[in-house]
């Protein structure tokens, strides 16, 4: 059972929040909890997924986090971010983008224009916003989502997993993973791959390599996979 651990004690108590103990709430939800955000000290917006049948989930609660009301039928999603009380982006796996102008009532698909997994959305105003994903991608929008673009990123030599993106005034922060591997390791791993079962008269096959954010999401579906047995 997946449990919340509202941010509504961090925003209610300020600096002296650290002195204090979070509550557990349980969600009385067997889903799995990717992000979440609060508008307020009661309204908080919660993303993830089920796994029976695998769709993603949008879950809201008014009672700081005792209650939530579910919503169905999304892909899989993985970041939430409110700009006001009514205004909101989700994102999630396929490039998925849904955005409510009606704090939660209706939430409406927009195309991105990607085909991988959008991980983090934030927005710095109503109209521009981004969105940091797989294949070291950084999308950005100034027309509230209506459509996006593509930022430059020369940070890593092959394509990485982009996990969040968030702004401070006019510095935006990015993070991610750019843990190259040495050319002769990987020659290493794949030869063993390749003849460790032959003692046991047993044939295998390596297939190359793959981005890192291809691996993530294999990882993430035998997990799924894993938990429905």
């Amino acid at each position: 059972m997946r449990r919340f651990a509202p941010l509504l004690l961090a925003l209610a108590l300020g600096p002296a929040w650290g002195q204090q103990q979070w509550a557990v709430l349980d969600s009385n939800y067997s889903w799995d909890l990717n992000a979440v955000h609060f508008t307020g000290p009661n309204t908080g917006y919660a993303v993830g997924f089920e796994l029976s049948p695998l769709q993603g989930i949008i879950g809201k609660t008014t009672d700081g986090g005792v209650t939530w009301r579910i919503q169905r039928g999304f892909p899989p999603l993985l970041s939430v971010h409110f700009i006001n009380a009514n205004t909101g982006w989700a994102v999630g796996s396929a490039g998925a983008v849904y955005k409510t102008t009606d704090a939660g009532t209706a939430w409406l698909p927009q195309n991105s224009g990607a085909t991988w997994s959008l991980r983090s959305v934030y927005f710095r105003s109503p109209d521009t916003g981004y969105a940091a994903g797989d294949h070291d991608s950084i999308l950005y929008t100034t027309d509230g989502g209506f459509s996006w673009s593509a930022m430059n990123m020369t940070a890593c030599s092959e394509p990485r997993l982009m996990n969040s993106a968030y702004w401070e005034g006019p510095i935006g922060h990015v993070t991610g993973s750019c843990d190259d591997v040495p050319e002769h390791l990987l020659r290493e791993l794949e030869h063993f791959f390749a003849v460790y079962k032959e003692l046991e008269d047993k044939k295998t096959a390596t297939l190359g390599w793959r981005a890192a954010a291809e691996a993530y999401e294999i990882i993430e579906r035998a997990l799924a996979a894993a938990r429905v047995k």
